[in-house]
Formats: structure tokens, sequence, C-alpha cells
């Protein structure tokens, strides 16, 4: 029924028959359908008495009355040809050129100083055909002469045949015979013609696999934590990982990866989890104050003079992972340097400072001390300590020892050195309070002082290890020029992390450099395609889709930074819900992350942002085309674009307009254009719509 009402064409001619089908017994349609028979006369009265008619042009409009079609002549249809694509197969018949061209016009900016441009036809059975000044096309590609035929109509499709195709030559039309890369505002291809895959499947929240240095293995690599140039400590990985430096608390803590760690095979299964052992009991006590419970994927060992491990110190803690009280070998070169715990404050790890031999548990605190409102320092410490389920440990007849709580930092957070204006402003002033103990309520620790001191700063080692293994491994694998570090390390660290940095000022940094290169070179590579047609290309090689598109094409995902600083929790471990549990055969270096699907568009803007703050806009160029982006490749544009040799002088009407300006143009013919209004330029004169284009986005990659 509705078909029937809209119906046009060939299917109302006279010779034309049309079948109406209603569903048996179905009044209410067939009753409709005789109302729109009744009506059809009188509405055909009212449309023929309308004055001065008129009616738009369009493929299937003629002189004929409305509904009629000229026949077609033979002689015209054996005329005919077909112009095939052979890139992807589009075929333009005389049936599809005249609405082409109309799409075309169509998205022609223009405004209301200037006609709605539209291709013209004059003539009667041969026709020229003028295409709109505003398209930058050359004097002689602007008018088409056709070929005679046997019917008006059949002349003008010959002649928009024939401007199509030609067109298409120049790129105004791409391989697909649309003025326009995109479908309804979506692109399917950017700029280059690189198809743009269906990214409307990727959930708001990805869970991928990330690059992660942290696995034993069968083979293992001894990297020496040094700080202030002393070597404290040694951090045992399956990986090789990248030399560092951090200044924090003051220190300036080194690592630097040493030979293979290798272990005579009757003795490597027990040497290995003494390690284990010895590296769980370190974390706890000086990180997070829990038992780690899964395998560790790193170990921190005590050195030897000669960087060798040492085997003794390590057996003394696992035999005795929470000290002991044998205080016989303990002197005052000891004072500060050995960790210390009471066994009525379980867990909380101290740094003994002094040993009191003039105090003992029945000693009277001194007036103006936290003890003083007790009569013996036995009285506070019972009071203190003493818990519904246990008493408090207090010995009387042992010396009071000083100590203060070792610092727990469980964060990762750390201050690149490019960060640092000034070391002092990010050293630790806090004065730790010191307490009293009874000697014989504490456990001594076996930790020396120089490995206790490399479990204080491990968070801070692993984390920046981690971020420039990840940092390494982007540049290697994806292609990326040489990118300082610190700069690709921040573009790859997500707002997540809530560290002091992110990728959020290096994206709207490369945002605004990808707008400039996209720019250049959809101008420079279409030299045909007018401002609507050049925005369009524009828009679909730098939008949000095809940027998370291009980034899952090359796998950015596995190079993002998303973790939290926190360790409360220690993280280099051997997931629970891995296949493979086993410390010493797990070798993955890789772990499963959730992050937004928009933080890989977000990177990809901010790994050109880092490129451009680096190199300038010759490395924004090869990060782009490495990273998959519309930026017309590596080569610089001085290179690419070169200017001609010769000048042009400046037509003496716009010589003071130059003065003013102040600058002296090589091109004198490109101040012409861009003073050139759309509804002013002359045939084949060009008006300053492509070079608004153009400046549009200079303007926005500048402010």
């Amino acid at each position: 029924m509705v078909g029937y009402v809209q119906s046009r064409g060939r299917a109302r001619t006279k010779t034309s028959t049309f079948v109406i089908m209603v569903q048996e017994g179905h009044t209410a349609h067939l009753n409709r359908y005789k109302v729109f028979v009744d009506s059809e006369p009188e509405l055909k009265r009212a449309y023929q008495s309308r004055e001065n008619p008129t009616r738009p042009a369009s493929p299937t409009s003629s002189d004929s009355e409305e509904g009629e079609v000229e026949e077609e002549d033979p002689v015209d249809l054996a005329a005919r040809e077909r112009y095939i694509v052979s890139s992807t197969g589009a075929v333009l018949t005389y049936g599809s050129a005249i609405s082409l061209l109309n799409y075309l016009c169509s998205l022609i900016p223009n405004d209301s100083f200037m006609p709605t441009p539209a291709p013209k036809y004059t003539g009667e059975y041969a026709i020229v055909l003028e295409l709109p000044s505003s398209l930058p096309l050359p004097i002689d590609k602007l008018i088409f002469r056709g070929p005679l035929r046997c019917s008006k109509r059949e002349a003008r499709r010959a002649v928009a045949f024939l401007a199509v195709k030609e067109l298409h030559k120049l790129g105004v039309f791409d391989d697909y015979l649309l003025p326009s890369a995109g479908s309804r505002g979506r692109g399917l291809e950017d700029a280059d013609g690189k198809k743009i895959k269906d990214v409307s499947d990727v959930p708001h929240i990805i869970d991928v696999l990330v690059r992660d240095p942290w696995a034993l293995g069968p083979r293992l690599r001894m990297h020496v934590i040094s700080m202030d140039g002393v070597d404290v400590a040694g951090l045992i990985t399956g990986t090789e990982l990248p030399a560092l430096e951090i200044m924090s608390e003051g220190c300036l803590v080194k690592l630097r990866c040493t030979d293979e760690l290798v272990f005579d095979e009757e003795e490597e299964w027990e040497k290995l989890q003494m390690l284990t052992q010895y590296t769980k009991t370190g974390v706890w006590l000086c990180i997070t104050g829990r038992p780690v419970t899964l395998p560790v994927t790193c170990f921190v060992v005590p050195l030897t003079p000669h960087n060798c491990i040492d085997f003794e110190e390590v057996e003394r803690v696992v035999k005795e992972p929470q000290g002991t009280y044998d205080w016989s070998s303990v002197t005052e070169d000891d004072y500060d340097r050995i960790l210390i715990m009471n066994c009525n404050q379980f867990g909380r790890t101290m740094v003994l400072h002094n040993i009191r031999h003039d105090l003992t548990a029945l000693s009277v605190p001194p007036p103006g001390s936290r003890e003083s409102s007790c009569s013996t320092y036995e009285e506070f410490f019972v009071q203190r300590w003493t818990r519904k389920t246990r008493e408090a440990v207090v010995p009387t007849d042992c010396p009071l020892v000083e100590a203060v709580y070792l610092p727990r930092h469980p964060s990762g957070l750390y201050r690149p050195m490019h960060h640092l204006q000034d070391i002092d402003k990010y050293q630790r002033h806090l004065v730790r309070p010191g307490v009293l103990v009874p000697q014989g309520a504490c456990r001594r620790m076996h930790f020396s002082e120089g490995v206790y001191r490399a479990f204080f700063f491990l968070p801070r080692i692993c984390r920046r290890a981690t971020d420039l293994y990840r940092a390494e491994q982007a540049r290697f694998q994806l292609g990326l020029p040489a990118i300082e570090p610190e700069l690709l390390i921040e573009a790859l660290t997500l707002p997540t992390t809530s560290a002091t940095w992110n990728n959020q000022r290096f994206e709207t940094l490369g945002d605004s450099v990808l707008k400039l290169t996209a720019t250049v070179h959809v101008m420079n590579k279409y030299p045909y395609r007018h401002e609507g047609q050049l925005s369009q290309l524009r828009q679909n090689s730098v939008s949000n889709r095809t940027l998370l598109a291009r980034a899952l094409d090359i796998g950015l995902e596995r190079y993002l930074t998303s973790e939290g600083q926190s360790l409360h929790t220690w993280r280099y471990t051997i997931p629970e819900d891995s296949d493979h549990l086993d410390p010493f055969t797990f070798s993955g270096r890789e772990s499963r992350r959730e992050y937004p699907r928009r933080s890989l568009q977000d990177c990809m803007e901010a790994t050109l942002g880092a490129a451009f703050l680096h190199g300038g806009m010759d490395m924004a160029l090869r990060a782009g085309d490495a990273l998959g982006m519309s930026v017309g490749g590596p080569i610089p544009w001085p290179l690419r674009y070169s200017r001609p040799p010769e000048s042009s002088p400046v037509p003496p009407l716009f010589a003071e307009l130059q003065t003013t300006l102040g600058y002296e143009f090589h091109r004198g013919e490109l101040l012409v254009e861009a003073a050139t209004h759309p509804s002013f330029a002359p045939t084949g004169g060009s008006s300053y719509q492509r070079l608004e284009f153009l400046g549009d986005g200079e303007r926005k990659s500048t402010l």
C-alpha cells in the first residue's frame, strides 16, 4: 500500500502494470486503497493547475508528463559503456553518474553569499557540463563536453559519465566511486585507504595480557642493587632487567645486571627454596607486614664482598625467620644497623638504636615521658601489651633497649630523574619516634643492614624496572623511534596508577600533533578534493574509533601500565589462577590486567606527543607511521613537500596586503587564493576553502 502511494517513474507510466496485493478479507486495507484511487484524479488536477510549476533536476526527471519515461533509443543503448575500478570492483554506469555528481556538489561547503553548488547542464543532444568553480580543479577539468545522443536524457547521462570517470582518475572520487570516504558519518577507511576494523564489540573495560618482566624460569639473572655507590644486595629474576637509577629518600639507588646465575644441579632445588623463603620473610618484615602465600617471581639476596650470594645469612634467616633471643654477639657497632622485633607486637619491625644498661622494667619513668603515667616501666608495658587472648611478656631482669620502628613503604611510587628539580625537596624529614622495650622480650633478626635497606626500596625498584622494561619492549616491538625512555614511560602510564605523572598531558599534545599531521597529509595527497571531502578524510583518520582500531592492530594494549602504587599485598608473584604455579619453570612474562578501552586511544596520542616533545615533527612523523596513523609516512616534510625553487610575484592588487602582513610570499598565488571568496572565484580559480582547512588544522594544533 505504501509502495503504491510513493511509487514514481517506470512503475507509474501509462504502459506499466502495477499489482496491489491485499490480504483476503482485510476490508480496512481494501477501503484505504479505494480512497487513494478515488482521490488521484483530484490530486493530479491540483498539481497541473499550479502557477510556474518547477521540478528538481534528477536522473529520472524529464519534460514529459508526470509518470512518463522517455523511450530509450537502441542506438544510445549500444553506445553505453561501463567503468570498473579494478581494486574494488566498483562499477560506474550511465544510470549512476548524475547522482554521484550531485552528491559531490552537496558536500561543498557554502554560505549565504554564494549559490548552492550544483552541476550545470547546457545544450540538448550534445550536453556541455560545467562543474562549480568552488571545486579545486584545473579549468580544463571543470568543463566537459558530451557526445551526441538521440535523447536529451541520454546526452546528460553520457557527459556525467565522462566527468565522473575523469574525476576518479584525479582522486576526487575514491576507488569505491564515492566522493567522501565515509558512510553516514562513520568512516570505513582512513586517508590512506586502509580499512578501519569494527570495534563496536570491544568492551568498555578490556581484559588483556601486558608485558611483565617478573618470572623466574630455568635461566636466572643476577642484578646488583647499590645505594650511594655501595653494593648492598642482589635482585634475581628470570629476565634481564634494564639498568636503572632512582633518587628516593635522599639516596641514589641503582640497579645493574651482572651475570647469569648457575647453581649446582644437585643443590639447585634446595637453594631456590631457601631464596624463596628468605625473600618472603623480607617482604613480610620490611614491606607489607603480611605473609606472602603465593610463589614469588624474584629474589632479594644478601651478597658477599665478591657479589656472590651469602648463603650463610640466607640459611640463618630460613632457620629462624622470626629471629633469635640470643643477644650475645650484639655490640655497639650494631646500633642502628640490625632489626629487632618485640614479641608483644608481632609483625612490627624495629631498628636497634641503643641498649640502656642503666634501665630495667622496674625503673621509674622520668617526668614528662610517655611512660610517666605509671609508677614503673613494667606497669606501663603490661597495660599497653596485654590482650584478651594473651598476657604481656615483660622481663624485669634485663636492660631496656631503645629502638625506632622501621618505616614501611608498600608503594612503588617514585620520581623519575627528570622530574627532580631539587633533590632535597623529596627527602623525608620525618623524625621516627623512639621506644623503650625490655631486651628479653625482643628477638634479633638475621637480616643485614644492606639487605633490609634494599627491601625498603624494593617496591620502587620493581616498579621502575617494570616501566623501563615495557617502554623498551614497546619501542622495539612496535618499531618506534628512539624516544627518551622517561617520556615514553609517561606516555604509557594510565591515570589509574595514581602516580605523580600519567599520559594526560602528552595526550593533549599528541591530539594536536595528530590533527596537524593528518591535515597536512590529506591536503597534499588529494590536491583536487574540496574542504568538505578533506574534513571527512581527516575525521576518519583522527577519530577515537580509528585510534582504537589501530592500537588493537599493533597490540599496544600489551605495553600499558595500569597497576596502582599500593603493595600492601605483594604483587610480584605468580597469579593464583595461573595454570603453572611452579615458580622455577614459570616464564610467562605476561600479567592479566583490566583497564578502560579508551586508554588505548589516549596512549596512541600520548606516544605521538612524547615523540614530538623529544624530536620535533620529524620524530612525530616516524612515531605516527609506526603506530599506523595517517601521517603520510616517516619522511620529513621539507623532503616530502619541497616548494618550487622559482618564486612567483604577488599581483599588484595584493602588494599592499603583503606589506601589511609583514611577510614576503614565495608563491604569490597562494596569497590571492587565501583572499578569494568562493562566490568570487572565476572559472578554474581557487578559493580560500582548502587553505582555510589547512589553517584550521594549524590553529588547533597551536592552541
